[in-house]
C-alpha cells in the first residue's frame, strides 16, 4: 500500500530516511517513557524504504508525545484538562503556552540537521501524498 501511495517518490523517501536516522539517534538523549517503548524502530534487513520511513516518523511521534506530556504536567495540568482545552476551535493562552513548551522540548533532536537539511526534510515531507 505504501509503495503504491508513494510510487515515483523514491528520492524523497530515501532522503527522509537518511535524515530521520540521524534525528532518531539524537532523540535517544531526550526521549521519555513512550519513546523508550517504541525506539529504536523495528528495521529488519530488507524492510522496504517506505515502511522504514513510516516507522521512523511514527517513532518520532512518541518523542513528541513525551514532550507534550512533560509540558502539560509542568504546567500543573492533567490529561483530562488538556482534553477539555482541545474542545472548540480557539486555543486558550494556557494551551498555547503548553504547545510552545512542547515544541521547545521536542526540538533538540532536529538540531543535528543543518538549516538546509531541515528545509529539505520539510520539502520532501510535503512532496509525499
Amino acid at each position: 500500500m505504501l509503495d503504491e501511495r508513494w510510487q515515483g517518490r523514491s528520492g524523497p523517501v530515501e532522503r527522509l530516511n537518511r535524515l530521520l536516522a540521524r534525528v532518531l539517534a539524537e532523540a535517544a538523549a531526550t526521549g521519555g517513557p513512550a519513546w523508550a517503548v517504541q525506539a529504536p524502530p523495528h528495521e529488519p534487513d530488507g524492510t522496504p524504504a517506505p515502511v522504514l520511513l513510516l516507522n521512523r516518523l511514527s517513532t518520532l511521534r512518541y518523542h513528541r508525545a513525551d514532550a507534550h506530556a512533560a509540558a502539560w504536567q509542568e504546567a500543573g495540568l492533567t490529561a483530562a484538562e488538556m482534553v477539555a482545552m482541545s474542545e472548540g476551535s480557539a486555543w486558550t493562552p494556557q494551551r498555547r503556552a503548553v504547545e510552545d513548551e512542547t515544541n521547545q522540548r521536542a526540538a533538540p533532536p532536529f538540531a543535528v540537521l543543518t538549516p538546509d537539511e531541515r528545509l529539505a526534510m520539510l520539502a520532501d515531507l510535503a512532496a509525499l501524498p
